[in-house]
């Protein structure tokens, strides 16, 4: 999501700030053995009975040389390197970064930026950035390209990995054209399935012919979606599902509002994950908070759509089962700093008993902020139960 949501300009002062600075720097540096992590996460689960646990997000900034970002999606290429999309770069392409995890724990030990690959837009914006936004990206291993959708255009497009493009594209029909989305509410997310061989995408929130999306004036909304399954061969709609995200939880809107899909991964076992976030942002900012759940879908019993009726019309059984994997929420508050926009998710590497783990990454808006207080560029694993 390319909005600026959290600082507009340089914010007032805040109080008990020292404390708060105090906490979040003990708890971001804390290092913690992998037997601890064992240990805690075997607690989150009988607390939480969630199947996946969310570990402590790590901050990029503790490793040398990683610059800072935008970043709205990521994508695993094998062999620990990862492409990281950012919504305001100045050039249409990706960045990579090798990403080391712990076997017992699946806590990220090591991140290494290895550059960014990409060629010049063909239109950039006031600011300098391409017109694309950049949001959400995947690898198809069997031609070796990376896939980026763009919410400026509502294009899905191919790039070798020199990070030029190839003048490959998915055929989006036009219900999802720049015309059919609200502002700034289209193609953030985009996954490849290697089970189905075909790409999953999705709009932020509603269509406008599915109904209002959630925000002043229609408080405890919930969005209405489809989930679009593509060809990777020939790039034609294959199938659309109806997706019904939660209900949002704000009735008191302040500067700014989100909720709705920024991300989707496939998952070992054939299901499909998506990420539903919602942050809300007060005018005073303190009070500030982004929540995020993790949901699987299984896809084998769900029933896609026949025709392309108005999802406020269809009946409930015809949107997806799904299932809650792992949630959490970040705040900024006078007790904690830790807010965090997550837009991203991609498998990691499998810990030594099996379980699968997901990565997911935050967008700082470039660590925007002051000097009492900037957004970080955060990195959180969740493990999920063997499967």
């Amino acid at each position: 999501m390319k909005q600026e949501l959290f600082f507009y300009q340089q914010s007032s002062q805040f109080t008990s700030r020292d404390k708060a600075r105090k906490l979040n720097t003990n708890t971001s540096k804390m290092k913690t053995s992998p037997l601890l992590f064992l240990l805690l996460n075997a607690a989150f689960l009988t607390t939480s009975g969630q199947p996946g646990q969310a570990l402590p997000q790590q901050n990029l900034a503790h490793w040398p040389g990683i610059p800072t970002g935008n970043y709205s999606g990521i994508t695993p290429l094998g062999n620990s390197r990862y492409a990281v999309v950012s919504d305001k770069a100045a050039d249409d392409g990706f960045f990579i970064f090798h990403i080391e995890q712990d076997s017992l724990s699946g806590q990220i030990t090591n991140v290494r930026f290895e550059g960014f690959s990409g060629e010049a837009p063909q239109q950039r914006d006031a600011w300098g950035n391409t017109t694309r936004d950049c949001e959400g990206v995947a690898f198809l291993p069997r031609r070796n390209t990376i896939w980026i959708s763009g919410e400026g255009d509502q294009a899905i497009l191919e790039y070798d990995l020199s990070g030029r493009s190839t003048g490959r594209k998915l055929d989006v029909p036009s219900q999802f054209s720049t015309t059919a989305i609200y502002p700034n509410r289209g193609f953030e997310a985009l996954c490849h399935d290697t089970l189905r061989h075909c790409f999953w995408t999705t709009t932020e929130s509603s269509l406008r012919s599915d109904g209002p999306r959630p925000g002043r004036g229609f408080p405890r909304a919930d969005n209405r979606l489809r989930l679009l399954s593509f060809d990777d061969e020939t790039g034609k709609l294959r199938a659309q599902y109806a997706y019904r995200t939660d209900s949002g939880s704000v009735t008191c809107f302040g500067r700014a509002y989100i909720f709705g899909v920024p991300a989707l991964s496939s998952l070992p076992d054939g299901r499909l994950l998506v990420m539903e976030r919602e942050g809300h942002f007060p005018q005073h900012r303190l009070g500030s908070r982004v929540s995020v759940k993790l949901y699987a879908v299984d896809l084998d019993t769900a029933q896609p759509l026949d025709s392309l009726p108005a999802l406020s019309t269809i009946e409930p059984h015809l949107f997806v089962r799904k299932t809650l994997l792992a949630s959490w929420t970040t705040h900024f508050n006078l007790f904690a700093r830790n807010l965090a926009n997550y837009e991203g998710v991609c498998l990691g590497h499998p810990t030594a008993d099996g379980r699968p783990t997901l990565i997911c990454i935050n967008d700082s808006q470039a660590r925007m902020g002051n000097a009492l207080f900037r957004l970080k560029d955060f990195l959180r694993v969740v493990a999920l139960s063997q499967q």
